[in-house]
């Protein structure tokens, strides 16, 4: 299958995600890049602040459930309401930065985003396949993960939430303004 013809049946699927849709502060960059010829975007985020309930685990990796997540700036009073009553799980607090995945046609191509995407500040970038198609992962290294609550008990005050919700909320902040310095270098894309 040409490369061409993967993006068009690509696009043509409906969007596996659980919001169901782009989230609104990438939509112009993932828009942007689906309409150039040598690229389409394959999943994203645009960072978000969650509330992770980790269940028993299984093997090397202990599954998780999200029980609070938002894309946008959170509220100290939004985020007291969804640990108030904290599960019996450990439950860690997390604030990551916008990833995004784009296939890309030639290695020429793959190349030439990266460049604008490390230029833009997302540093954790690089092409992760080479076998059926080139894959590119664009990560923000914006990042936060701290348990807040076990056995149905807050591990720490509220004022210290307030603290974590405040830099989460920054670190949000920046990851729109490496999104949005992405999307104008983006615009010279072929």
């Amino acid at each position: 299958m040409t490369f061409l013809n993967a993006k068009k049946t690509f696009l043509s699927k409906p969007d596996k995600s659980n919001a169901g849709e782009v989230d609104e502060a990438i939509r112009p960059l993932v828009s942007l890049l689906n309409s150039k010829k040598s690229y389409y975007t394959t999943s994203s985020c645009a960072g978000r602040i969650l509330l992770l309930k980790e269940e028993g685990k299984t093997g090397r990796r202990r599954p998780t459930h999200h029980f609070f997540v938002r894309h946008d700036q959170v509220s100290l009073q939004e985020l007291l309401k969804a640990v108030k009553n904290p599960p019996q799980e450990e439950i860690f607090f997390h604030m990551e930065g916008m990833i995004l995945h784009v296939c890309c046609e030639s290695l020429e191509a793959a190349e030439c985003l990266l460049d604008l995407a490390r230029d833009a500040g997302l540093k954790r970038s690089g092409i992760i396949s080479l076998r059926k198609k080139i894959m590119v992962e664009l990560i923000d290294t914006q990042r936060l993960d701290l348990p807040v609550a076990r056995e149905g008990k807050l591990l720490v005050p509220e004022d210290y939430l307030d603290y974590l919700l405040q830099e989460a909320n920054k670190k949000l902040k920046e990851t729109r303004k490496k999104i949005e310095k992405f999307t104008k270098a983006c615009v010279a894309l072929e």
